[in-house]
């Protein structure tokens, strides 16, 4: 049904987010698990800090915490 789309593609999004932030370090950019200051949740936040500033996603609910 409709809920099990929505799931695969958060899911996805979240493997592209994870994807974007093993090449944005291997090109020498900061990315990590942090707090989000602005979330009342208590799941950390994929980041990534590029020269446009931090932009960041909440992979956690999909197990995916892994980063080189």
């Amino acid at each position: 049904g409709l809920q099990a789309v929505s799931n695969e593609l958060y899911e996805e999004r979240a493997h592209i987010a994870i994807g974007l932030a093993r090449a944005a370090m291997a090109l020498g950019y900061h990315a990590g698990f942090a707090a989000d200051p602005n979330e009342t949740s208590e799941w950390p936040v994929l980041f990534i800090d590029l020269p446009t500033g931090r932009n960041g996603i909440s992979p956690h609910v999909f197990g995916l915490s892994n980063l080189p």
